[in-house]
């Protein structure tokens, strides 16, 4: 079932993300799916004009304080050692908020009705009902692996409405 929405290239996401926290990351699309509901992860929200749910980005913990410690200058040894231990603090998710606000841009075209960022959801965790009933039964999904050079590789699950 087609999408309302554009998915975002790997090419594209490798560019915004590159410019963003400098050279060094690399983005390609992969069958991995975040699986494990009990895994830290970031969830971000994106809205149309009327405020209904068009789209989610699922960050799991490894690409999140990847990218976020790539972004605000967090050595890499300090984004591992929370990689390893499996934690998101609140630094971490305001890291990735900058991100998956430009994010937003990538769903937008010509030829659809324009998507923004509206909120991060912490996972696991309660969701509001129309972002629980994307997330269940997105009408298209995409996985990218997210490898962030000194940093580790993790991934982002696109999932459209």
């Amino acid at each position: 079932m087609p999408s309302h929405y554009p998915c975002p290239r790997a090419e594209a996401v490798e560019e915004m993300l590159n410019a963003m926290v400098g050279s060094g990351v690399k983005v390609s699309a992969d069958k991995y799916e975040i699986a494990d509901d009990d895994a830290p992860a970031v969830l971000a929200e994106f809205v149309g004009d009327g405020d209904d749910v068009g789209a989610l980005c699922l960050v799991d913990h490894r690409a999140a304080l990847s990218l976020g410690g790539a972004l605000v200058g967090v050595s890499p040894e300090a984004a591992l050692e929370a990689i390893e231990g499996y934690k998101l603090d609140d630094e971490a998710i305001e890291n990735v908020r900058e991100v998956v606000n430009v994010i937003a841009q990538l769903f937008n075209s010509d030829f659809t009705p324009h998507l923004r960022f509206r909120e991060l959801h912490r996972q696991p965790g309660k969701l509001p009902e129309g972002t629980q009933e994307l997330r269940r039964k997105p009408r298209a999904t995409r996985h990218y692996k997210v490898t962030v050079d000194k940093y580790a590789t993790g991934y982002l699950s696109f999932l459209l409405g």
